[in-house]
């Protein structure tokens, strides 16, 4: 079973490296940040902490529109190209595939975002300065980063494979963002914004109040992200025999 999910895992990785998505995600998820709102545009370097949160914040968001796009545009191509079917003809059950796609979407965006971590971190070096401090920007990608991104694939494929249309699962993603304050309590929101936000860029040390919320927080959206992602395996899992018995 391992093997069958690294193999998946692999080719979707490769594929998606080699893909339009690739240049798309640099775009949106390594310039957007750097032009919409950091250090360059107000012409003065911020401080490390500050700028390591405000670019994970931009980066979320800017996640939340493109894998919505990326998730559908993968199943797309394997039916075009009759991939799915080469696929298939190995020895690899329908779970199993599933689970190596999104590991390989998931492997893709970190390491994207890593490389727009990387660009920021040498901001400074525009302004004839020294870089800023890359553990600010670690503890921001493990705190803010990972759990949101989780989070958005997991409903981006469960979007899905719930409605299978590339339309309904940008929008699902969308209104679960713009209105997660009305969705959720504050505990389970997977955006950080406001005065949450801000006190994680202040850079200065965290009351226990607020890193019990914060713990909290990151590790429900990590349980919720495990939810959806059952749910997705599921869902695919069933589709799938259901149209393996109407070819019988």
């Amino acid at each position: 079973m391992g093997t069958n999910i690294r193999n998946v895992l692999i080719f979707e990785f490769k594929w998606l490296l080699k893909s339009w998505m690739f240049f798309v995600g640099i775009i949106m998820l390594v310039g957007l940040p750097v032009l919409i709102e950091s250090p360059i545009m107000d012409g003065y370097t911020w401080i490390s902490s500050s700028s390591s949160y405000v670019y994970s914040h931009a980066a979320c968001i800017i996640s939340a529109i493109f894998i919505p796009i990326c998730v559908p545009a993968t199943f797309h191509y394997e039916i075009v190209t009759g991939m799915t079917t080469v696929l298939f003809m190995q020895p690899i059950k329908k779970h199993n595939y599933l689970i190596g796609k999104i590991l390989g979407c998931t492997f893709f965006m970190l390491l994207i975002l890593m490389l727009g971590m990387v660009v920021q971190i040498f901001i400074p070096v525009f302004f004839g300065e020294y870089p800023y401090m890359p553990k600010d920007f670690i503890d921001a990608f493990i705190i803010y980063i990972i759990p949101t991104v989780l989070f958005t694939i997991s409903l981006s494929y469960l979007s899905f494979m719930i409605f299978s249309s590339s339309i309904s699962t940008v929008l699902t993603v969308a209104v679960f963002t713009l209105i997660q304050d009305i969705l959720f309590p504050v505990q389970y929101r997977y955006i950080i914004r406001n005065e949450n936000l801000e006190i994680l860029a202040q850079g200065k040390e965290l009351t226990s109040t607020f890193t019990s919320f914060l713990l909290v927080n990151r590790l429900a959206n990590i349980g919720i992200s495990l939810l959806f992602f059952l749910l997705a395996v599921v869902l695919y899992t069933i589709k799938n025999e259901k149209q393996n018995k109407g070819r019988i």
